[in-house]
């Protein structure tokens, strides 16, 4: 079996190999390798085949479910029920919401709804060490993913 803590090199911090799995799992429903309606491999099939145990299999399973993907079936099995892409921020990491689009493998974008020029609060004007009278840029825009809004 493969330890259940692994690093992961590209968003330099600590993943648990059910979240692995999970990411593995969820690409495959995403592109279309498992359709809707289909019935996924048993936990068995499964745990053989990522070389994991069956608790890190159902624990892959719950996060996929709880991501509205699949549907587990008591006495009959687990289904794919859903195969949108997801757009995630965990806690421990910071990332920007174009990150986030990228990620999720839609195509960033943003639209522009207005620019003015306005006099800061006084906190602002505090911390940017400006006088008074000195007026700020104001960007007014919304993120995009694949040229829909998404924030």
């Amino acid at each position: 079996m493969s330890d259940n803590f692994c690093a992961r090199k590209d968003k330099k911090l600590m993943q648990y190999r059910y979240e692995q799995v999970a990411e593995i799992l969820a690409a495959k429903i995403r592109n279309g390798e498992w359709q809707i309606g289909q019935k996924l491999p048993g936990e068995i099939e499964l745990a053989r085949e990522y070389d994991v145990g069956r608790s890190t299999v159902r624990e892959t399973l719950n996060i996929l479910q709880q991501k509205g993907m699949i549907e587990k079936r008591h006495g009959s099995g687990t289904y794919v029920t859903e195969n949108k892409k997801v757009m995630e921020n965990p806690l421990l990491l910071l990332t920007s919401v174009g990150t986030m689009i990228k990620d999720a493998g839609y195509q960033a974008g943003s639209v522009f709804r207005s620019t003015t020029h306005e006099l800061p609060t006084g906190h602002i004007q505090r911390k940017m060490g400006l006088a008074g009278d000195e007026k700020i840029v104001v960007v007014n825009r919304a993120r995009t993913a694949d040229f829909r809004a998404a924030s």
